[in-house]
């Protein structure tokens, strides 16, 4: 929740972004906005536009098997 910048619990699309930014290598810096969008099809079950706990372990396997770490 380190990114969780605002403090309300959930990941939105934009705190995504600087994560990936931060944690990504160069390539995912450079496409972290493309990429974001599609973690949170993965990860946001319920369609509101944020990862919450519930969703944190689509959004894992969804990084591990498409290479962030």
């Amino acid at each position: 929740m380190k990114y969780d910048t605002d403090k309300d619990g959930k990941i939105s699309e934009k705190e995504l972004r600087v994560a990936i930014g931060e944690k990504g290598g160069r390539w995912l810096r450079l496409f972290s906005r493309w990429y974001a969008a599609r973690c949170m099809e993965a990860a946001d079950k319920d369609g509101d536009g944020y990862i919450r706990g519930d969703e944190l372990n689509s959004f894992i396997e969804f990084a591990r098997k498409h290479a962030i770490g």
